[in-house]
């Protein structure tokens, strides 16, 4: 019945193709529908656009529906054939929606400069971008806190032929080439295409991803701007660090910019990222309310052990200060870099304790879990004990990740020293249920402490 109501809508679309992708509340409908369109329908819509192509780039509804058009293209793309007869040769539809899908490509390179500024026609490129590397659509989007954990995996959903990698090197290339390069770095529309790119780069080209993070590298992230004012830069970081910090940090925007290229980073370059950006000036970034989500993701990225001890051994003595600012989520992934890595993990547990004012004497030691889940010292704590149990997330993601270490000694004591009624509380809690999980799962954990817990609970 579905394909029945479809065919009958698209049959109505016959010769206004372009002037209902320009209706509002039609495009809409058009966007919705076309997945369920069969290709006659979809390559006559491209074909229809095709012809309006220069001003559709920039409406704000047909724009739409060509992302939704060029998303279902790259889809249905399939082996170039041709279908050989004896009297005749026609081309296939894979084959055709590869042409159509080049065609916007090609069009979008070689009017760049005309449309990188306009934020319709903006997402249109990055959406192309996304599907020239095999890409689900939106699989780029950084601000996505879903995608955000995945960038570094994301992989093409097919083979992806070569003409098509040429052309994102062609996109590429032709963006590092422009005198305009640090303006784009540092403005909130043109940061995200850039992003896309890296990320759809990264996908297919590493060759062209490492050029192309070297340039940023060299021309943007580490080159002072030119203080002016602009309405379409994104918000700045805090006045009392941005002057003394790398030029990169100076702008969220370009803040944005460099987690994907941290996220797309070969080791290599990953090391000079860090040397020329971060180093000495870690604990000022990760105060920052902006630059501290850098540093998380410099940590989620650290492949080697020498250098996150660089890292950790600069940020270790201050865990007090950054709980203080609230920039806890600093903390989380150093938490999941001892655990990924091996390393440090007494260390963190002790500065922990330290940080919450729970290390001396011994006996308080046993009070670093409630402590920890609430991201609150043991003053704070003993003035607000009769309080209802609030946990922090940030706080049970550390508790998470240091049960997973090799010597989870002192948490698991302080968990099995709660109460009968703390521990329902806090398991039973929506931010604190999964820490039961990782308690029974965890390979560090022996099993008498899991009886104990249990029988706790009874």
């Amino acid at each position: 019945m579905s394909g029945i109501f479809v065919d009958n809508v698209f049959k109505e679309t016959h010769d206004k193709e372009v002037e209902y992708s320009c209706n509002q509340l039609a495009s809409r409908v058009i966007e919705e529908i076309l997945p369920w369109a069969g290709d006659d329908v979809v390559l006559r819509f491209m074909e229809a656009l095709w012809k309006d192509i220069r001003p559709l780039m920039s409406d704000p509804f047909a724009s739409h529906v060509l992302q939704k058009l060029i998303e279902i293209a790259s889809t249905r793309v399939k082996a170039s054939v041709i279908k050989s007869e004896e009297d005749s040769s026609e081309v296939d539809t894979g084959t055709q929606f590869t042409i159509c899908l080049e065609k916007v490509a090609g069009f979008l390179l070689n009017n760049l400069e005309e449309y990188v500024w306009d934020s319709y026609a903006n997402h249109v490129i990055r959406t192309t971008l996304e599907c020239l590397a095999g890409l689900p659509r939106g699989s780029t989007d950084t601000r996505s806190k879903n995608n955000v954990a995945t960038t570094t995996d994301v992989q093409p959903k097919t083979e992806v032929p070569e003409s098509h990698k040429t052309l994102l090197s062609e996109f590429s290339e032709r963006l590092s080439a422009w005198p305009q390069l640090p303006e784009l770095v540092h403005n909130n529309l043109t940061s995200g295409l850039l992003q896309a790119l890296l990320l759809s780069l990264k996908a297919v080209n590493p060759k062209s991803t490492r050029a192309l993070v070297r340039k940023l590298l060299d021309d943007s992230f580490t080159v002072a701007r030119s203080h002016r004012d602009d309405e379409n830069d994104d918000k700045k970081l805090s006045s009392t660090t941005k002057t003394e910090l790398c030029p990169v940090f100076s702008s969220e925007s370009s803040t944005r910019l460099l987690e994907a290229a941290l996220s797309v980073a070969s080791s290599k370059l990953f090391t000079q990222i860090y040397a020329r950006c971060f180093i000495n000036q870690l604990l000022v970034l990760s105060k920052d309310p902006l630059a501290n989500h850098c540093v998380q993701r410099l940590l989620d990225c650290c492949k080697e052990k020498v250098e996150f001890e660089a890292i950790y051994d600069e940020l270790g003595e201050h865990f007090g200060s950054i709980i203080e600012r609230r920039c806890t989520g600093v903390l989380v992934s150093l938490a999941q870099a001892c655990h990924r890595l091996g390393a440090k993990q007494g260390s963190l547990q002790q500065h922990l304790m330290k940080a919450l004012h729970c290390w001396e004497p011994a006996q308080q030691q046993l009070m670093f879990v409630p402590l920890l889940v609430r991201l609150v010292t043991m003053e704070t704590y003993k003035q607000n004990k009769d309080s209802p149990l609030y946990v922090q997330l940030h706080g049970s993601l550390l508790l998470q990740s240091m049960l997973h270490f090799k010597k989870p000694i002192k948490v698991v004591a302080s968990i099995l020293s709660m109460s009968s009624s703390d521990l329902r509380d806090l398991l039973s809690n929506p931010k604190g249920c999964h820490i039961t999980d990782v308690f029974m799962s965890s390979e560090s954990i022996g099993e008498k402490s899991r009886d104990k817990l249990i029988h706790t609970l009874k």
